[in-house]
């Protein structure tokens, strides 16, 4: 047979395989055992049961644990947890960088400044929001913004 040949054979091998596939699942059903899963818990864990499956350790049913080493000792593990009481609350700092560019005129600087509002409201009274401006530098080959101000003579 040639190189074409076989290549043409391929996928109809292919295609007589998964039909046989498809029909064989549909005639005999699926092979797997167990219930299928419903369309709602598909793909949506739920988040306490994977803090708990990850939180699942050799200490988790017992706090001390015994070990024989391939010379013979016996040794032991012992898992120590103290009770800490929970820390103060400390002050925060926030910096928000702000896009002052021309493609940021309108809406999108007025919805930055809600946004900056809204985070200062949520702040507590200890904690500290600093707002810095971001402008690109202009384009090679022209001129920077001038200052309406008149400058300073020396």
């Amino acid at each position: 047979m040639t190189l074409l040949t076989r290549l043409r054979v391929l996928p109809a091998l292919l295609a007589v395989a998964a039909a046989s596939v498809s029909v064989g699942t549909s005639l005999f059903g699926d092979f797997r055992s167990g219930p299928a899963p419903s369309p709602a818990t598909v793909g949506t864990p739920d988040a306490r049961s994977v803090a708990e499956d990850l939180a699942v350790t050799k200490f988790t049913k017992l706090p001390a644990l015994t070990y024989k080493s391939t010379t013979g000792d016996t040794l032991f593990a012992w898992q120590v947890k103290p009770e800490l009481a929970a820390a103060p609350a400390r002050p925060r700092d926030v910096l928000v960088v702000v896009d002052t560019s021309a493609s940021q005129g309108g809406r999108p600087l007025q919805q930055a400044r809600q946004i900056i509002l809204g985070l200062a409201g949520a702040l507590a009274a200890d904690d500290r929001v600093s707002v810095w401006t971001a402008t690109p530098p202009p384009p090679r080959g022209t001129s920077p913004r001038t200052s309406s101000r008149p400058r300073p003579t020396t």
